[in-house]
């Protein structure tokens, strides 16, 4: 038997295609635990992950609460990109809409029960940058009475690859056989 002080990895077992069973290392594992029972306060964010073009393709994913917020208050949701172009200062991405807000009514632009789309699109710059990855955090605040469930709730984030349409304007002269290409 092991001694309680001695540190374990958290371990995982499921049964396989053949009836066994696999057990695996789930220390580097991140997990999300949402709560989806009907009526508790939740942000719920669709799809986690997609990619963006500069000069193509958008992404888009859709937020949706669990319950309606408190009598009066006013639930905001607003996406911010994790990573800066730091050769010109300004955002890889853009958000349309730039939040969305979610009231107690059943009906209508900031009903609770909605589904809000937000558009993510790549800032169509003309230099030639590399692919990269960015991670959107969805921020939840209250921005007109109280809610103490929904102020400061955490939503998931969103992983966007963004993909760049400009070359290098680079210049390659090679040799072969004896010539300048």
């Amino acid at each position: 038997t092991e001694s309680p002080a001695m540190p374990r990895s958290p371990k995982a077992s499921a049964a396989s295609a053949t009836g066994g069973y696999v057990v695996q290392d789930v220390s580097t594992v991140t997990v999300a635990i949402g709560d989806n029972e009907v009526g508790q306060p939740f942000v719920n964010v669709t799809p986690t992950s997609g990619s963006v073009a500069e000069g193509g393709a958008t992404f888009t994913y859709n937020i949706t609460l669990g319950a309606a917020p408190a009598a009066g208050a006013t639930v905001r949701v607003t996406p911010a990109a994790w990573l800066l172009n730091a050769a010109n200062g300004t955002s890889q991405v853009t958000f349309s809409p730039g939040s969305v807000d979610f009231t107690n009514a059943t009906s209508g632009g900031t009903a609770w029960n909605r589904t809000a789309t937000i558009t993510v699109t790549a800032v169509d710059s003309t230099a030639a940058e590399a692919a990269l990855n960015l991670t959107i955090v969805n921020s939840t605040t209250i921005t007109a009475g109280t809610d103490a469930k929904y102020n400061g709730m955490v939503a998931a984030d969103v992983a966007v690859a963004v993909s760049d349409n400009d070359t290098s304007g680079r210049i390659v002269i090679a040799e072969s056989g004896g010539s300048t290409l």
